[in-house]
């Protein structure tokens, strides 16, 4: 084989990987509706005044604060519930058909 024929082999054979390399592959993937869950409010905790009237530590309640202390109590059993609500509709969500496209 002569120089020119090994010359003109390797220039085809440079020109062809190089064209390999510079080819782009665009992969586009359908985009997924958004979540709307509204976020709630703070929750408002009513007041509670302790009372510790010897030093033994002993402490007491009245009865407007123990009835507060209930409803703040009843109050966190509930934001606890709609918490888990809103993680699952999220875990739902993005566990979701979408996700295995």
């Amino acid at each position: 084989m002569s120089k020119f024929n090994v010359v003109i082999i390797l220039t085809l054979a440079m020109i062809t990987l190089s064209s390999c390399g510079s080819t782009k592959v665009t992969v586009s993937q359908d985009s997924k509706p958004t979540l709307n869950l509204s976020k709630p409010a703070p929750l408002k905790m009513r007041k509670i005044e302790w009372a510790v009237p010897t030093d033994t530590g002993l402490y007491c309640l009245d009865e407007k604060s123990f009835d507060n202390l209930t409803k703040n109590t009843v109050d966190i059993q509930n934001r606890l519930i709609l918490d888990r609500t809103i993680i699952e509709k999220y875990k739902q969500f993005y566990e979701s058909k979408y996700d295995r496209l």
